[in-house]
């Protein structure tokens, strides 16, 4: 009985935060090791790169303010929409010092972009970046309008119609989280 209790603490204590994800998790010290990554002729080292930098950032954005540039001409050249998608969920982890280009690059990407992965990530930054990207907002409600008619010219394809319903109501969310942001710092 004691070797099962001890057996179940461990499992727990590994899976919420043992020794071995610390292990794993990136440390400020990995930055100039992601950022170099970023330029890598293989796409999981820049995948690798893109994902380190978003865990550094999500612990604290300011240890990845120089990777911002970077990252923004990643989403904007990048052939692979995996990377881009990555970049930019990376971006939403920054926190550089102005945020205009990035929101810029943000919108340009929820506008342009081809691929419904990379959007479905842009509007995550957006959301994330909070009261920051209240510029995007207006982008943010074309786009919702774009996923309600793609749903409703998609009614016969679920799997179609099924994914631009998911991407207005994450288009609602950020909408949502943006505005809620911007009226708190408002107050």
């Amino acid at each position: 009985m004691k070797r099962l209790a001890a057996l179940a603490l461990g499992v727990a204590w590994l899976a919420f935060g043992g020794p071995a994800e610390a292990q794993n998790t990136p440390k400020k010290d990995d930055v100039p090791k992601f950022i170099k990554s970023l330029s890598d002729k293989d796409e999981k080292g820049r995948l690798s790169g893109c994902t380190g930098l978003y865990e550094i950032g999500r612990i604290k954005a300011i240890y990845i303010k120089d990777s911002v540039d970077p990252l923004i001409k990643m989403v904007k050249a990048d052939d692979s929409a995996k990377v881009r998608a990555a970049a930019v969920k990376a971006l939403g982890a920054a926190d550089p010092d102005e945020y205009k280009e990035t929101v810029e690059t943000l919108i340009e990407v929820l506008k342009e972009d081809k691929e419904g992965a990379v959007k479905v990530a842009a509007v995550g930054a957006l959301a994330m970046l909070g009261a920051k990207s209240k510029d995007a907002i207006p982008a943010l409600r074309e786009a919702a309008d774009e996923a309600k008619k793609a749903a409703a010219d998609a009614a016969d394809d679920k799997k179609i119609a099924g994914m631009a319903k998911a991407m207005g109501k994450a288009v609602g969310g950020a909408i949502k989280t943006i505005t809620a942001q911007v009226k708190a710092g408002a107050k």
